[in-house]
């Protein structure tokens, strides 16, 4: 059905509400329900998919786009006074409309975009428009799992905005859905549903709501939130009854695990754009830390007091590694100004001293691992693995096919190293570098794998966390959480425990991966979550931490 079939409907008359709704919905089955038997559609998982909705069809059709306007304000003329906020692109796509037929209708109000990710450049907003100071009703064209609904409310709310309702094109109906706008506690309207087009959806959604968001029990704001780097950064670690918390501004902080309070903070870096990216080492009552100054600090744990700096490089992204038998600490160095060259080094830990470098013709993000008799490895940018003895000779060096950011993990026996190298992950006898197998993923792998029980928990940029087999890399579960990932997952209470780059913290069992809960962060989680007994310590990419109840 086209515009005039709506103008001239009854010799001229406009079509009562019923027949308009029936026009868009026929008009919508015929150009945006897109069928995998007429082109190649796939799931986020790469998988074949039957259908599809494009919507962005309809609403870039003015005609159209005004038809849903006008149904917008009628569905919503009942809340008083409030601010339309699109999400994403299809909601942007939408807003003009809205906009343009609410000033008609008298409602002067500027609208709102929630972006799905905080820019990281310009004025880094994560909203963007004039916030009015009014309830806000959220615009999106579907509504499916919630998912994108409950990251734009999260990121309203703490700008301290208050929600009024949501409108959607088109409701899925999925219980998953349902239950994120029940757990919100607001008015959702949609125009049409998913049965009205003879459809329902095929495979439910399994993930559960968490039953209620986790308790928030303190929260550490950075004197400088920086918002430039979507990367892997340091990550929180638990000391006793202090949690060590090191962010992008260069600052390094202990915080009182029960209520937050500072118990002394640090400045150690005063680079212009990173800080410290390096995760502390605490043993002995200190903490080893590098920084992007490219110091290496050796700090009394008890007040935060420097004993020694090793002032050894251009930068340092990689984090120690301590063998305490020898009284070493070794750490990859950056000379990056330098051709873009590096090291692997090993340092006193009783006096900082240089004992050797290893030198590496790329930078080294990577950290060392140690393995049993004290030979340390390490991976670098220019794709190699490095096995070298505690004298600094080399024992030999294997290509991983792709750069090394992340440690190397070991396995539980000793005999098999495994990378994130690129994107995959490759399996390497320990005693000789012989490569065992390799797994290709779809997205960058950063963090280092995590083996575990024969299996190995891998993740990757493509939002996937895998578990595969040690013994030859054979999938075994899998599992999306619809956001870029980073960081490593980390054991708590024997489930995995992983932050995504669209603001997911997810606890999945181990190993099927069964979704246990997730909590919504407005921020991106790039590094992995710190824990102890009763508390998980999430640090979002800004530079913020918080502590969240365990469940």
């Amino acid at each position: 059905m086209a515009e005039s079939d709506f103008l001239e409907a009854g010799g001229g008359a406009a079509p009562a509400p019923g027949e308009e709704l029936a026009g868009l919905r026929d008009w919508i089955r015929t150009h945006c329900l897109i069928s995998g038997k007429d082109e190649p559609l796939r799931d986020s998982r790469g998988r074949p998919q039957g259908w599809a909705f494009d919507l962005r069809i309809a609403l870039l059709e003015p005609w159209i786009a005004v038809r849903i306007a006008e149904h917008f304000w009628d569905a919503t003329a009942d809340l008083g006074a409030f601010q339309p906020a699109a999400v994403e692109l299809a909601g942007v796509s939408l807003l003009g409309a809205i906009l343009a037929v609410g000033r008609a209708r008298g409602r002067e109000v500027g609208g709102l975009i929630v972006r799905r990710e905080r820019k990281t450049h310009g004025r880094a907003r994560a909203i963007e428009g004039r916030v009015a100071g009014l309830p806000v009703v959220l615009i999106d064209d579907m509504l499916n799992s919630g998912g994108t609904l409950l990251r734009a409310a999260v990121t309203l709310q703490e700008e301290g905005v208050a929600l009024a309702g949501l409108f959607t094109v088109l409701d899925f109906g999925s219980p998953l859905g349902r239950a994120q706008v029940e757990a919100l506690g607001f008015r959702a309207t949609s125009m049409f549903r998913l049965e009205e087009f003879g459809l329902d959806i095929a495979v439910p959604d399994r993930t559960p709501p968490a039953a209620a968001p986790l308790a928030v029990r303190w929260r550490f704001m950075p004197g400088e939130r920086r918002f430039t780097h979507v990367a892997r950064k340091s990550a929180p670690v638990v000391a006793g009854d202090l949690v060590l918390h090191a962010s992008e501004d260069g600052w390094l902080h202990a915080i009182e695990t029960g209520n937050g309070a500072i118990r002394w903070g640090v400045e150690l870096s005063r680079h212009s754009r990173k800080g410290i990216w390096s995760t502390p080492l605490v043993a002995d009552g200190h903490v080893f830390v590098g920084s992007y100054d490219g110091a290496l600090l050796k700090l009394r744990l008890a007040d935060g007091a420097t004993v020694w700096r090793f002032d050894g490089a251009e930068w340092i992204g990689s984090s120690p590694c301590l063998d305490a038998a020898a009284g070493a600490i070794y750490i990859g160095l950056e000379w990056g100004h330098e051709g873009g060259r590096g090291a692997i080094a090993r340092i006193d830990a009783a006096t900082g001293a240089l004992v050797w470098a290893c030198e590496v013709p790329a930078t080294v993000h990577a950290s060392p691992a140690l393995l049993a008799g004290g030979d340390i490895v390490c991976g670098a940018n220019d794709g190699l693995v490095r096995r070298i003895g505690a004298d600094g000779a080399l024992r030999w060096a294997a290509a991983a096919d792709g750069e090394i950011k992340g440690g190397v993990a070991i396995a539980e026996d000793g005999g098999t190293l495994f990378v994130a190298a690129g994107d995959g992950v490759t399996a390497l006898a320990a005693e000789s570098g012989a490569r065992r197998w390799r797994l290709p993923l779809r997205g960058f792998a950063f963090g280092a794998p995590v083996p575990r029980d024969g299996h190995l928990a891998i993740t990757a940029t493509d939002g996937m966390v895998r578990v595969v087999t040690q013994a030859e890399g054979r999938l075994v579960a899998e599992r999306s959480l619809r956001g870029k990932i980073f960081a490593s997952p980390v054991f708590v209470a024997g489930d995995l425990v992983i932050g995504a780059a669209n603001g997911r913290l997810a606890r999945l069992s181990w190993p099927m991966l069964a979704p246990i809960e997730t909590h919504q962060f407005a921020e991106r989680i790039v590094s992995e979550i710190g824990a102890d007994a009763t508390t998980l310590f999430v640090p979002t990419y800004d530079g913020q931490l918080f502590a969240v109840e365990r469940r």
